[in-house]
This record gives C-alpha cells, sequence and structure tokens, in this order.
C-alpha cells in the first residue's frame, strides 16, 4: 500500500468514489498522456549529473508517484550512502491499513524529521511543509502513470497472498479503485501540488529529477563514481 492520504480523487463536486470504469475510460482517453509539459522545479538537476549534488547531503527526500521506484531507490541510496531510511509508509499506515489520525501523524513526522540523517521514502504531500525545510536535497521521481499503475496492481496483488500466508501483517489489500486514480491522477494532480510545496518550503535546495527506470542506473552509478561517496 502506498501513500494518498487527504487527497481528493473526485473530478467533480460530491463524487469521492470512482469506479473501474470510470478508470478504464480515463485511460482510454488519455493513454498517450506522459509526464511531457509539466513544469520542473526551478532548482532542478537532470539525471546523472545530480550525483554531486547529494555527495554532501545527509537528509534525502525521495518523491514521486505510488509506483514510480521510491521504495527501491531509497533502500539502494541507504546502501551507497549510510544512511537510515525512513518508508514514512511504515509509519502512517496501522494493522488494517488504518492511517493515522493527521495531529498525531503531524506529531510523528516532525520528530523523525528532527534525525540527524535519513532518507526519506513518501511524497505525502500535506506533510511535505515539515520535512521540505529539513531536507538537504531532494529526489523527484518520475514515472509514466500506466508504468506506475501496473506495479501499483501487481503489488496489491503480492499484498493479498501475503496476508494469507502472514497473519501478522497489517491486513488483506484489495483493488482499490480511488489509488488507481490517485496514480493516474498524479501528474496533472498531486505532483503540481507537491511542486508548489518545494518552491514554498525549499527555494534554492537542490532537486534532483530521475526520469523513469532508464534514469535510475545512470544516477546511482554516478554517486559510486563520486570520490565523495567512495570515501565514506
Amino acid at each position: 500500500m502506498s501513500e494518498f492520504p487527504a487527497c481528493d480523487f473526485s473530478d467533480t463536486k460530491g463524487s469521492s468514489t470512482s469506479t473501474f470504469s470510470d478508470v478504464a475510460w480515463s485511460i482510454f482517453q488519455t493513454a498517450s498522456t506522459g509526464l511531457a509539459g509539466f513544469a520542473h522545479p526551478s532548482s532542478d538537476v537532470r539525471g546523472a549529473g545530480g550525483g554531486s549534488s547529494i555527495q554532501l547531503a545527509r537528509r534525502i527526500l525521495v518523491l514521486g508517484s505510488s509506483g514510480a521506484g521510491k521504495t527501491h531507490l531509497s533502500s539502494r541510496l541507504a546502501a551507497i550512502l549510510g544512511l537510515e531510511v525512513i518508508h514514512l509508509d511504515d509509519h502512517f499506515w496501522q494493522r488494517g491499513w488504518r492511517p493515522r489520525e493527521e495531529r498525531e501523524w503531524r506529531k510523528m513526522v516532525s520528530e523523525m524529521v528532527q534525525r540527524d540523517s535519513w532518507i526519506m521514502d513518501g511524497t505525502y504531500e500535506n506533510s511535505l511543509d515539515l520535512r521540505i525545510p529539513h531536507a538537504d536535497a531532494i529526489i523527484l521521481l518520475e514515472c509514466h502513470r500506466l508504468r506506475c499503475m501496473g506495479r501499483v496492481l501487481r503489488r496489491q496483488v503480492d499484498d493479498w497472498i501475503r496476508s494469507r500466508r502472514d497473519r501478522l501483517y497489517k491486513g488483506p489489500s484489495r483493488f482499490d479503485p480511488d489509488h488507481i486514480r490517485y496514480v493516474w491522477r498524479y501528474p496533472t494532480a498531486t505532483r503540481p501540488a507537491v511542486l508548489a510545496e518545494i518552491e514554498r518550503h525549499g527555494r534554492g535546495k537542490p532537486v534532483v529529477v530521475i526520469d523513469g527506470p532508464e534514469g535510475l542506473a545512470p544516477f546511482l552509478s554516478s554517486l559510486r563514481a563520486d570520490p565523495y561517496v567512495s570515501a565514506a
């Protein structure tokens, strides 16, 4: 399960629940739409060139759509940089996939960002005002919405299988059309909100933009080749 707290999934007033047919029709209408044409933060660094931008960073935010690969990237970064990973999903969701109450959640986030170093995986746009000011660098992971949707659907199936085997797991997953709708609308709804928060709270901070899975390997290779990282 990935993050989508306190988000409006409706296209029209008075409706907050989508059906599978709604999502399918949206896909049919706009399947060729990717991320082209959307603004990037003014301080962004593209691709492998971002390695030097985070060589001294001790607090790194990893942001992007559900299914974009944030958890995988964060784990790889942790192995290279030797920093603690904080997967926000593990803290936000309780057993049975119950979300934390907003006041409790913001208190937890406020405490976590005070740590000396971290790689924080999770978009959770409603808490970016707490996290961006404490970050040394931000990684924005771009991924086509169809690829993200495929990964999320596969993850929901894997969660369901795991829940059948592990009683201590947080609870059975299910097909959630609202979550799929959130992923589909990320480029036009959530992403602009994320960029606005970066501009508002992180002006001047390096923002490394990784364009899809194809950009991941060059970026990680640039870190390994960096003398500052190698000496760490």
